[in-house]
């Protein structure tokens, strides 16, 4: 009963706003399965281990662990590790959803950013960016990826743009004005160096 109680207690402080997609999965309650709890209110600290699976709207996020921070009873950080951990979530105006995986994700609620550490991969709307760590700032929709010095130093990055339109330059006397011509673009592969 005491178990019961202290997990209804975890999922009641932790209703702090975790959204990279739909605005509304920050006001969605959330989910905990897992094979272990332990509660530490003195610490503000809740770790889940073993097949950890978390849901708060659209997001679904599955670890080996997960460790949940607060403070003043408000959630602060959330910290999963895995092999991989992976995370998916749904984006507003039918943008598809995103897609990560690492060994190590860490969501601040203050900067409402994701870092992902240790092999780490980013799918978002058709692009994909790798690398050791990668930094997500949700609200400016901004991408920070950095190379793993001990290996290629490198970043990866496969952008997936849209139906390209060109517009030719203005016709010379006596010709009828061009029409927009529409060329579909390939896929294009960018590699970064990392400093």
């Amino acid at each position: 009963m005491l178990q019961v109680f202290k997990v209804l207690i975890a999922l009641l402080l932790f209703y702090g706003p975790i959204a990279i997609g739909l605005e509304a999965d920050s006001e969605q309650k959330i989910f905990i399965e897992s094979h272990e709890l332990e509660v530490d209110d003195l610490n503000g600290v809740s770790e889940y281990r073993g097949a950890v699976i978390f849901r708060r709207g659209s997001i679904l996020l599955e670890a080996d662990e997960i460790k949940m921070y607060e403070q003043q009873h408000k959630l602060v950080r959330v910290v999963a590790t895995g092999q991989p951990v992976k995370l998916r979530q749904e984006l507003d105006s039918d943008r598809g959803e995103t897609r990560a995986i690492a060994d190590t994700m860490e969501y601040t609620i203050s900067a409402d950013s994701l870092l992902l550490k240790g092999n780490a991969r980013l799918w978002q709307a058709g692009n994909d960016f790798s690398g050791d760590t990668i930094i997500y700032h949700i609200k400016d929709e901004t991408v920070v990826a950095k190379g793993d010095k001990e290996q290629d130093g490198r970043v990866r990055i496969v952008i997936e743009p849209s139906e390209i339109q060109l517009v030719p330059d203005p016709p010379t006397t006596d010709v009828a004005p061009a029409e927009k011509i529409k060329v579909p673009a390939k896929p294009l592969a960018v590699e970064i160096q990392s400093q």
